[in-house]
């Protein structure tokens, strides 16, 4: 599935037309990838993302779902909800457990980060 945007020169305060495009593939090995581009006319600040959610039950919310990510570090953002390019140990966090034995709950880290969602459409 291939989702095509053109934002024009000025949007929402941004300078430069700008061609964004994802690229959403089921691979032969069940996988399911996600490919962004984007180019502009003139320099001018993009940072593509995906923030989706799947259930992976028959029926009702993800809120009791347990996930678990094999990450050693992450990004944090600074008051603005920019990432500060620096790298920090996930240990100790309450973003990740690294242990499939204490996995954080869905529900807890979106009560955590529901003031930083946001959604973009295409």
């Amino acid at each position: 599935m291939k989702f095509s945007h053109t934002s024009p020169d000025g949007e929402e305060g941004y300078p430069g037309t700008l061609q964004a495009t994802v690229l959403i593939t089921l691979t032969d090995a069940d996988e399911l990838r996600i490919d962004y581009t984007a180019t502009t006319d003139r320099p001018t600040p993009v940072n593509l993302t995906n923030h989706s959610y799947f259930n992976l039950g028959s029926n009702g919310d993800i809120l009791g779902h347990e996930l678990t990510l094999a990450a050693e570090s992450y990004t944090p953002a600074d008051d603005t909800l920019i990432p500060t390019g620096e790298i920090r140990p996930v240990k100790g966090t309450p973003w990740i457990s690294r242990s499939q034995s204490r996995s954080a709950r869905i529900s807890t880290s979106l009560r955590a980060t529901r003031a930083a969602m946001t959604t973009i459409s295409f």
